[in-house]
């Protein structure tokens, strides 16, 4: 598809924060979309085709802050903190089970 108009992606890759904040603000929850995007592989491949000048020195959580989206990154960084404390609790809640059985 992307052969017959060329200029899609050129408009995907320079517009995609442009219509995340559209979304975002009509309530969508664009978290998901960049829970994704923040994968390295995808993330790579993303600055790859906007053509950043050295992909491999830029991080995704310098750059989503220069685009405007401070908050969501903060709210992604306290998802994954959340995520990881309650499988640490979870871990020495079994491992304290696993004790007391013995």
């Amino acid at each position: 598809m992307l052969e017959d108009y060329p200029g899609l992606l050129s408009y995907a890759i320079d517009e995609f924060f442009t219509h995340a904040r559209l979304t975002q603000k009509h309530g969508s929850d664009i978290h998901p979309t960049f829970r994704r995007l923040s994968e390295n592989k995808i993330w790579n491949c993303w600055l790859t085709l906007a053509e950043e000048e050295d992909p491999d020195s830029i991080e995704f959580d310098v750059y989503l802050p220069n685009e405007g989206f401070l908050d969501l990154l903060q709210q992604m960084d306290a998802e994954e903190d959340a995520i990881v404390t309650k499988a640490v609790t979870d871990w020495v809640t079994s491992m304290a089970q696993s004790a007391k059985q013995r």
